[in-house]
């Protein structure tokens, strides 16, 4: 009699662990990447699979990103980028290289831990990619209005 083989159909293996730290970082980036890429800006929609592969285009061909620029290793690039940053499990360094495909500059983290006697205690970071400023919102609108 052969061994029982599990059903693959019914495992959906890109979905991460919450309780893994690479599945918390998975799960996190998709949800920051599904707002930055939406053209509604609340989450999903059909317009952020096309905005999110022309982000990744645009982080290839970025000379600072260090990717040669001939045709081949531009397309093995983007074809581990985007198959890393499906996975169900993110490394640190993944992640942070996923918010720079988003064009981020930086984030901020926070941690707000809860003793079990009802303490709340916040702690943050920040991590800055760039030493560049954030643009001013108010002007970035006004350029594309005119």
């Amino acid at each position: 009699m052969y061994p029982q083989q599990p059903n693959r159909k019914l495992t959906n293996r890109k979905t991460p662990n919450p309780s893994s730290v690479g599945g918390v970082l998975a799960i996190m980036f998709r949800q920051i990447r599904d707002v930055i890429t939406s053209r509604s800006g609340s989450g999903s929609d059909r317009g952020s699979v096309y905005v999110f592969r022309q982000m990744i285009n645009d982080y290839i061909n970025d000379p600072r990103n260090g990717i040669p620029a001939n045709k081949s290793d531009q397309s093995t690039q983007r074809n581990n980028i985007t198959g890393q940053l499906e996975k169900p499990e993110m490394s640190w360094r993944i992640f942070c290289r996923g918010l720079r495909v988003l064009d981020l500059i930086g984030f901020e983290i926070v941690i707000r831990p809860i003793t079990r006697n009802g303490m709340e205690y916040q702690f943050s970071q920040t991590v800055k990619f760039t030493d560049e400023e954030p643009q001013d919102p108010t002007k970035v609108q006004e350029d594309k209005d005119e």
